[in-house]
């Protein structure tokens, strides 16, 4: 099916992780794979379903759990990306990654309580990753959380740095 998937033959790779499925219903990457491809064809309502039923199948897996949070948004069902971005991080709390997904998720929705509740826990992981940082200031800086923000830049500004200290 990837080889049809990469030359752009969206109707066999279906077919093909079709037949997968119902050969081995119980194997998480097909059903990924399948709603991959269903939301290329346009029919995001059935990659949805593929992509729960794959988180599903896999629930310690963060990366299929995301998949589902990010296909229902754009299904507009922000009560199932919720459940999902939180079975993520109940899957990999030190997740770093993971963690500023449900953080975006709070921030687009309103929720600051939460968003920052979030961000704190997020700084006691002390993350390597510089875009994970940034993205914590700009929360942090649409919370008018002007100090904090300051803090995850400088964050950000020593891992950059951090090479260059040798």
């Amino acid at each position: 099916s990837q080889g049809y998937f990469s030359t752009g033959d969206y109707l066999n790779a279906e077919e093909k992780l079709s037949k997968a499925v119902k050969l081995q219903p119980n194997v998480p990457s097909y059903f990924s794979m399948r709603g991959i491809v269903l939301e290329y064809t346009a029919r995001p309502s059935s990659a949805f379903l593929d992509f729960e039923r794959a988180a599903s199948l896999s629930p310690g897996q963060t990366a299929s759990a995301i998949e589902a949070a990010h296909s229902a948004i754009r299904m507009g069902r922000v009560d199932r990306a919720e459940y999902w971005y939180e079975k993520a991080l109940s899957a990999d709390p030190y997740n770093a990654s993971v963690l500023m997904e449900l953080v975006g998720f709070y921030a687009s929705n309103g929720r600051r309580g939460d968003a920052l509740e979030l961000l704190g826990f997020f700084e006691t992981l002390k993350s390597p990753q510089v875009a994970l940082w940034a993205y914590a200031a700009k929360i942090y800086d649409f919370y008018e959380e002007h100090n904090r923000a300051e803090y995850a830049k400088s964050c950000a500004d020593e891992i950059v740095l951090a090479p260059c200290k040798l």
